[in-house]
């Protein structure tokens, strides 16, 4: 029973922080009907932020929130304006590449300023448990699942209890209604991205607190390429080549991009129909 309650009120204080997490993502879809695939870039962005923070200066990384949520809602506002406006009536495949694309550039340049090693971040209460009666339950993981739901009550009071959260709540739900009743639909959809930007902010530095993180890329930038082949000091590979195996039924690629070792490489699998045999000859129609 003692091992069903822990696990119980663990599971509880972990599934607040990854609804911190998925609600940005949830709140750029619903308004604005994009697939931000750059979601979860921009939470580790987060946490790397929050570890130059805690690294440099000291500071706790769940107060360290109180700069990086501002700084990514800035960030997640510029980025909008920049790329994401002018897509933003378009079907929801320019979305998701647009935000793939915006992926891969946050994801180089952060290997190039943080490296591709895990980072964590630990506080003196990130080894600490709280003792109540036979239950252990981690300090991080208390403070940080506390800190995830005061954040989720205040998006929660913004969209209801205020009119900003009235016009973001109104042009998910008609858009040209909204229009009507003089809410700028574009402005809102500017704001609810840097919100939702935002949100991933405040989860990254949570995220920061409980687990270590480092860049898993399935394909490495151009960018993290070199980087890689400076620190091993071997050349890095600048021309692209493709090379086939031999003729098969199912013809095998492998797509060597500039810069990018045998890690790096997109195995793309063409399947070709096998040839039939030859059925019976028919004679012609009399």
């Amino acid at each position: 029973m003692t091992e069903f309650l822990q696990t119980l009120i663990l599971g509880l204080l972990v599934g607040g922080v990854y609804a911190l997490l998925a609600s940005g993502l949830t709140l750029i879809f619903g308004v604005m009907n994009v697939i931000n695939i750059a979601h979860g870039a921009f939470l580790i962005l987060a946490g790397f932020l929050t570890y130059s923070i805690w690294s440099a200066v000291g500071l706790d990384p769940l107060l360290a929130i109180f700069i990086t949520t501002p700084a990514m809602f800035a960030f997640g506002w510029l980025l909008y304006n920049g790329t994401v406006r002018k897509i933003r009536k378009a079907p929801v495949a320019a979305s998701v590449l647009l935000t793939f694309g915006l992926a891969l550039v946050i994801e180089g340049l952060m290997g190039e300023i943080w490296g591709n090693t895990s980072h964590s971040v630990s506080p003196p209460y990130a080894n600490e448990s709280f003792e109540i009666g036979s239950l252990f339950l981690p300090k991080a993981q208390v403070f940080g699942g506390l800190v995830a739901l005061m954040v989720l009550g205040g998006l929660y009071l913004l969209l209801t209890r205020t009119w900003t959260g009235r016009a973001i709540r109104a042009s998910a739900v008609n858009p040209q209604g909204a229009e009507l009743v003089g809410v700028s639909v574009a402005s809102v959809a500017a704001l609810t991205f840097a919100v939702g930007v935002a949100s991933a902010g405040a989860g990254g530095s949570i995220v920061s607190v409980l687990y270590p993180f480092l860049l898993a890329l399935s394909v490495d930038s151009p960018a993290a390429g070199h980087h890689r082949a400076r620190r091993d000091g071997q050349p890095p590979r600048r021309a692209a080549r493709c090379s086939s195996p031999g003729r098969r039924g199912d013809d095998d690629r492998h797509l060597h991009l500039a810069g990018l070792g045998d890690r790096g490489a997109l195995r793309v699998r063409v399947h070709r129909p096998a040839a039939s045999a030859p059925g019976p000859a028919r004679l012609p129609a009399a």
